[in-house]
């Protein structure tokens, strides 16, 4: 069995992943993991320091209908990596 080594994202996929995240675009955050794995959820941070978690709570996805399997994509994918 290969294994698969990802690449780090650039500036610039963390700079849209925190977009994505803050928007609430679960497709494109699921394609974001499926290149870059669950780390750089972890560790992306916005030249304030807010995180993904501060992204997708600030901005209202916990009261949406699909909130419970956005936070499902962000944290439980995390303790699979």
């Amino acid at each position: 069995m290969a294994i698969t080594t990802l690449q780090p994202p650039t500036p610039e996929d963390i700079e849209e992943l925190l977009l994505i995240t803050r928007y609430g675009e679960l497709d494109e955050l699921k394609s974001f993991i499926e290149k870059f794995g669950t780390k750089p959820l972890i560790d992306a941070r916005d030249e304030d320091g807010n995180t993904v978690l501060h992204m997708v709570c600030g901005n209202g996805h916990l009261g949406a209908a699909d909130s419970a399997q956005r936070i499902w994509v962000l944290f439980q994918c995390s303790f699979t990596d």
